[in-house]
């Protein structure tokens, strides 16, 4: 419980504020006539004070609306005393309680009925224009309380809806503003009538709908959790931490819950079956803008579409202190991993609650903070890592990781496995276990992966399955390419396993890299078809014995047509279109991957060689690069003449 707020000083108002104040009065002092509540208090009849909280006054308004239409009482019964009616009344000794739900429980704010008075002898809070209920202003006094005073910071929005209707077709929608110096207002594309019918209606605007999604960013929808069936609540704490290496990811503030889905409702709705998650970050400090959450969801052990999550991407952090996500479930679903996470504000400690909404039955689970057995890394995605989603042919780039699992003697069983990227708020991210036998992959198909973490998910992925022993690849990835970030890998499993970084593709190496295109002439297609030495053709030059690898990748990710890439001796090997020699290396056959065509790692003697690029088909065009690795020494490549 709150002590009983006893204003003796105007500190709780801003500079401005306490200038244009003179007092605090009892109604008495001030109405010639009041009540608590009636039911001809009307939205339209709250005004908005000195105070900046037109979030609040919206919110008044709102409730009033609500009970109007359906005698809810909402927001009116958190005053007390009520009467046999639940209608908040007048206590004659001036004292009033207000319940108001606050950093996840209800609390109790106790007040008295002084309220501020302005220079001209009116009320400098919220107050009905009739003058005559106290309601407003009371609600309002206990939640300025509870946020240390009157110089409260303005938050959207700054005006309401009351009403939504369609006239003659054209859908208007009336919204009030809650200034008490209000005038009536009609968008200019408001009947006549209706601008004559406003005249006097004080504080009320009728926009056109098509004006409202020209003039406003989002609307704001409130909704009653009684709709649901049941509810899990968890209150949790993110403790203060250091920075590791100039960032703020720690795995500490990552709090990981299991949602067992026991009993959803058997319905074809999505509506019916979703779960609704609402995480609320305590507020201490009002002004905190620098403390930033997330509620990230994600199937279980599922297998989940490929091709649909490279194109997905979940919601980013937020600094506001309420998040909700709406989780609908596959019909086979049977749970779902929730985590929750902070960034920012890493030397204040942030205390949380998490709702859990359903209309069947599931179970909440609190999942250990560790395994036994935790590996983490450091890492960063640069410009030369970043290598975006599994559509683009830079995603071979991205960091991969072997990954052991060793065997467990006398057990052929899978064992758990959790995975966990934390990067930038703003850099979406994936993780992927692959079966490739613990190499570094360049293409990945749905049967390739093992372990996924879903659709790119803003600064953090998590995957959590179960794994047999043996090698795989574990691959960090961002959703496009070149998004560049710091990030912390932590992999978990109760038995032993290896966590190494796999070097880059020529990594050590010598590197050339030429751009060119297929255009006209030069896109002759195979040799087959009797045009080949018009395709591009590179004269390479080998100071010394080397080892040399070549890839050819288009530039164009959507363009995918077959590619090849083939090294003849020089002079060339090529007369009338014909090839008279075969090529000392090439890439296998023509390919379509989307990595490109790459030829194996082979030791070239010094000398000169010819290096040919070609399509499957003559007369497709296009632009492609192609990336020459060399061991030993730097090699000489140029277009020829």
């Amino acid at each position: 419980m709150i002590a009983i707020w006893v204003p003796a000083r105007l500190s709780v108002f801003s500079r401005t504020q306490v200038s244009q104040i003179t007092s605090w009065k009892r109604p008495s002092e001030l109405l010639p006539s009041f009540c608590i509540f009636s039911s001809s208090l009307l939205p339209s009849h709250i005004t908005q004070g000195m105070a900046t909280d037109c979030s609040v006054i919206a919110s008044f308004a709102v409730c009033l609306e609500h009970h109007v239409r359906f005698r809810s009482k909402l927001g009116i019964s958190a005053l007390y005393p009520q009467d046999d009616q639940g209608i908040p009344c007048l206590n004659p000794s001036g004292r009033y309680s207000v319940r108001l739900l606050f950093n996840g429980v209800n609390r109790q704010i106790d007040i008295d009925d002084r309220l501020p008075v302005r220079n001209d002898n009116r009320l400098a809070c919220a107050s009905d224009r009739t003058g005559v209920h106290l309601w407003p202003s009371l609600v309002e006094k206990a939640y300025m309380k509870l946020n240390g005073g009157y110089d409260f910071p303005a938050m959207h929005p700054k005006r309401l809806n009351t009403d939504l209707r369609e006239d003659a077709g054209r859908r208007i929608l009336t919204v009030l503003n809650p200034w008490s110096d209000g005038i009536s207002l009609v968008s200019g594309s408001s009947s006549e009538a209706d601008s004559q019918r406003l005249v006097t209606d004080n504080g009320i605007l009728v926009v056109d709908w098509d004006d409202i999604c020209d003039n406003f960013d989002s609307i704001y929808l409130n909704w009653n959790p009684a709709m649901f069936t049941h509810k899990h609540v968890f209150h949790g704490t993110w403790p203060t931490t250091s920075k590791t290496v100039g960032t703020s990811l720690n795995p500490a503030l990552n709090h990981t819950f299991r949602l067992i889905l026991e009993d959803l409702p058997n319905s074809v709705s999505p509506a019916e079956n979703s779960v609704w998650c609402l995480l609320t970050r305590h507020v201490i400090d009002k002004d905190d803008s620098d403390t930033f959450i997330a509620l990230h969801s994600f199937s279980t052990g599922a297998n989940h579409p490929f091709e649909s999550d490279i194109r997905s991407v979940n919601r980013a952090y937020s600094n506001s202190p309420l998040v909700l996500t709406r989780i609908s479930p596959d019909k086979d679903a049977k749970q779902i991993s929730l985590v929750i996470s902070k960034q920012g504000s890493l030397d204040v400690e942030t205390r949380y609650s998490l709702f859990v909404y359903s209309l069947g039955s599931v179970r909440l689970d609190d999942i250990p903070e560790r395994l036994l057995h935790s590996v983490t890394i450091h890492d960063s995605l640069s410009t030369r890592t970043s290598g975006g989603n599994s559509s683009y042919p830079t995603f071979m780039n991205n960091p991969q990781y072997h990954l052991q699992i060793k065997p467990t003697a006398g057990s052929n069983t899978g064992v758990p496995v959790r995975c966990t990227v934390q990067g930038s708020k703003d850099v979406p991210l994936n993780i992927m276990v692959v079966w490739s036998g613990g190499a570094r992959v360049t293409d990945i198909t749905h049967g390739d992966i093992a372990l996924e973490s879903g659709p790119y998910n803003y600064g953090l992925a998590y995957a959590s399955g179960v794994l047999t022993a043996g090698h795989y690849t574990l691959v960090v990835s961002t959703f496009e390419p070149q998004m560049q970030s710091t990030f912390s890998l932590t992999v978990e499993c109760p038995h032993k396993f290896d966590l190494e970084a796999l070097p880059l593709e020529g990594a050590g190496m010598f590197l050339k890299t030429i751009k060119g295109t297929w255009r006209g002439r030069s896109a002759a297609g195979p040799s087959s078809q009797g045009g080949y030495a018009a395709n591009p053709t590179y004269k390479l030059t080998v100071p010394s014995q080397t080892q040399l690898q070549f890839r050819l990748q288009m530039v164009n990710p959507l363009s995918r047509p077959s590619i090849n890439v083939s090294i003849f001796e020089d002079p060339s090997p090529v007369t009338g279109g014909d090839v008279i020699n075969p090529p000392l290396a090439h890439s296998s056959g023509y390919t379509d991957a989307v990595s490109g065509a790459i030829t194996s790692r082979q030791t070239f003697g010094k000398g000169r060689y010819v290096v040919i690029v070609s399509t499957s088909r003559p007369n497709v065009e296009g632009a492609f690069v192609l990336f020459v690795y060399s061991s030993a020494v730097p090699v000489s490549i140029h277009l020829k003449e």
